[in-house]
């Protein structure tokens, strides 16, 4: 998909990207981190029936979970009955796709 874009589009959709990001009041969302086998973190989402996103596959021990900033506070607590190791990150909004 290389030049579909020229640079000029690629900094004006850029920039239109991060205005939206600011925009706007309310949940901005979060992120966290969570030590634990990826297909661990994804059947700890489907069991607690959570409203996260598996939004990011570090390394095959690790990912980041997406979502509201309550939705956060669920696996935070749960990831220390589970066992799982986990770190909210500092971010402005959470990154899914909806």
């Amino acid at each position: 998909m290389a030049g579909v874009l020229s640079s000029a589009d690629l900094f004006r959709l850029s920039r239109l990207r991060g205005e939206l990001m600011a925009a706007g009041t309310g949940d901005r969302g979060s992120m966290a981190a969570v030590a634990a086998p990826l297909a661990d973190i994804e059947t700890f989402i489907q069991t607690e029936s959570l409203d996260l996103v598996l939004a990011n596959r570090n390394t095959h021990e690790q990912g980041v979970l997406s979502g509201r900033q309550a939705k956060l506070k669920k696996p935070a607590d749960c990831s220390k009955i589970r066992a799982f190791r986990s770190r909210n990150l500092m971010s402005q909004r959470h990154f899914t796709v909806a």
